[in-house]
């Protein structure tokens, strides 16, 4: 169950992202798509504890824990803005498969060294071979003729974002993994990690108004608010940060990303070819299937030898 929860919410990341991107073009700024997102995240997460166990927060088992568990928070924040950030120049099957290769690099360090407490799994020669399969199967489906002409000379940089993107994001994965074990329940845990992410995320909005550099105004919420599904993406959001908190204690941070590379990777992959949520229509070539085989393969080499 912990593994077909993982690949579900990889699943939702694309989804999250193509919504929030398109509530970019509504609202005009990533930053302010992310407080929306982040606001629409955490009013879900009170709803449900309200109708669960409660709002009270278990700041007393908190208090002897060490203090990097709250950056999965930032992380969080970093991960969403990047992501709508990156969508319109890479699209949905790029924006997924790049941060593939700093997802699996951080998430196999990780597991290596048992890094913020978790379990240790040794670095062996099969997993390393499973990592190298990853990064060609990257190569393969994304570096192509007529992705760098349509992006230009930059469009390396944005790769080489989306890598980081990837990386901090299996740090929040593995930050909250262990959150969830101290509060117990991972909406308690999503619930203070979105709290920190929105703090995060009014200061650098309260900095960019002071700064003259982006002017908030309540009228930009008014005016047509179609389509009503781009106002959903906190709601995935916080399905995922929920969810993501328990699949790692039991299968591990390496693991859970993989099969959200599974579900991600699917996902993205039909964004992309259908055109979904007004996305720019990219047809999957058979370069591209092939590079996403050659990814499933190193994933699974990881996981099953």
């Amino acid at each position: 169950m912990m593994f077909l929860l993982a690949a579900a919410v990889g699943m939702l990341m694309p989804l999250q992202t193509c919504i929030n991107t398109r509530l970019r073009k509504r609202l005009g700024s990533p930053f302010s798509a992310a407080f929306v997102s982040v606001l629409t995240s955490m009013l879900f997460m009170v709803g449900v504890l309200l109708f669960t166990v409660g709002l009270k927060l278990p700041f007393d088992r908190l208090a002897g824990e060490p203090k990097w568990i709250y950056i999965g928070g930032l992380c969080g924040v970093t991960v969403m803005t990047g992501n709508i950030l990156l969508f319109p120049k890479l699209g949905g099957v790029q924006t997924v498969i790049f941060p593939i290769l700093g997802q699996i690099v951080t998430g196999l360090l990780i597991d290596a060294f048992g890094l913020f407490r978790g379990n240790v799994t040794p670095l062996s020669a099969t997993r390393l071979t499973g990592a190298v399969l990853v990064f060609a199967g990257v190569l393969t489906a994304s570096l192509n003729r007529n992705d760098r002409q349509k992006g230009g000379a930059g469009i390396n940089l944005y790769r080489l974002a989306a890598v980081m993107i990837g990386a901090i994001g299996t740090t929040q994965t593995s930050i909250n993994g262990y959150f969830g074990r101290v509060t117990g329940n991972p909406f308690q845990t999503g619930l203070v990690s979105s709290l920190i992410s929105f703090m995060t995320i009014c200061v650098i909005l309260a900095g960019m108004h002071l700064s003259g550099r982006q002017k908030l105004r309540m009228s930009d919420l008014k005016g047509d608010l179609r389509p009503w599904w781009m106002w959903l993406g906190g709601i995935l959001g916080a399905l995922c940060l929920s969810a993501n908190t328990l699949t790692p204690p039991h299968i591990g941070t390496g693991m859970t990303v993989i099969m959200n590379l599974l579900g991600s990777t699917a996902m993205g992959t039909l964004v992309d070819h259908f055109g979904w949520f007004n996305t720019v229509r990219r047809p999957v070539s058979l370069r591209k299937a092939a590079g996403l085989l050659i990814m499933i393969i190193g994933a699974g080499l990881i996981r099953l030898l």
